[in-house]
């Protein structure tokens, strides 16, 4: 996961469409204090994080590799690491409800609060910081085949019995590349699902895009979680 990560700052060097004093910001996979394998909650881009840094900061090795650390040591002085988002202002999002509601319902009744039950990343671990968004253009291009190669690696490394992509639109560069892009066509909003890297897979729509499209959160849960039981 490192050297893949590596490679993915190194292949931003090769931004020409932002200005060298861009803030940008990276993303580690997040990974609950009990989590046991059971659900990896994969979104589009992080919105906002902790390390704010420049395209200037990784054009020699030594600020690259403080930029990596930095990245990879977030939240790490947390017994649970996924206990943020506990206090966040973002966990009345559309994603992170339909998240709970998932990882509440796949678990069962259990002490053990949901987020330390999961694990998170993105499909594009780097992204705008201010203003916060989504990745486009050359920082979008760029990260594509080598993002994809760190989620294969992400996968590999926590082992999780489903992975959930919430990613809508963002989620058709990665099919390709992960060897993903025959899996059954499931009905909106949902995209696909099935087997793939030694796991079980379901790709939709982000849940704020679905909501907007009148499909609920408390909906798209209930379908993620039909899918995720079918044929037990």
């Amino acid at each position: 996961m490192v050297e893949d990560y590596r490679r993915l700052l190194v292949a931003l060097r090769r931004i020409t469409d932002l200005p060298l004093d861009s803030l940008l910001t990276s993303h580690w996979p997040v990974v609950g204090g009990n989590y046991r394998r059971d659900l990896l909650v994969v979104g589009q881009a992080v919105y906002g994080w902790i390390p704010r840094w420049t395209i200037g900061d990784i054009a020699d090795d030594h600020g690259l590799e403080r930029i990596l650390e930095w990245t990879r040591s977030a939240l790490n002085e947390r017994a649970d690491p996924m206990s943020w988002i506990a206090d966040s202002s973002h966990r009345g999002s559309p994603f992170w409800r339909a998240a709970r509601l998932i990882s509440d319902n796949l678990s069962g009744a259990t002490a053990v609060s949901w987020h330390s039950r999961i694990a998170w990343t993105n499909l594009y671990p780097i992204a705008p910081q201010a203003p916060a968004g989504n990745p486009y253009g050359r920082l979008r291009e760029l990260q594509t085949e080598v993002a994809a190669k760190f989620l294969e690696s992400t996968v590999q490394a926590l082992r999780p019995r489903l992975v959930l992509v919430l990613g809508g639109p963002f989620w058709w560069p990665f099919a390709d590349a992960l060897g993903l892009d025959s899996m059954i066509v499931e009905p909106k909003p949902l995209l696909r699902s099935g087997e793939g890297l030694g796991t079980r897979w379901i790709i939709g729509w982000h849940p704020a895009g679905a909501q907007r499209h009148r499909f609920h959160v408390a909906d798209y849960a209930q379908r993620v979680l039909e899918v995720a039981t079918r044929g037990e």
